[in-house]
């Protein structure tokens, strides 16, 4: 009829170690996406900082 108990448990921990790993490479990548995104546009922030403090240099 129905499941033992053990065959549940079975079930429950197989599904449990299969998607656990997938899932932490999907969260992982996307950290991995959000931090380049960030680390791209720190670079542009960084950019423009330089430029704007070379533009007053050559103001003055």
């Amino acid at each position: 009829m129905g499941m033992s108990l053990k065959g549940q448990l079975l079930t429950f921990f197989g599904i449990f170690i299969t998607v656990g790993p997938i899932s932490f490479l999907v969260l992982k990548n996307d950290l991995n996406n959000k931090k380049r995104e960030y680390f791209k546009l720190y670079k542009q922030e960084q950019a423009k900082q330089l430029e704007n403090a070379k533009s007053s240099k050559e103001n003055k």
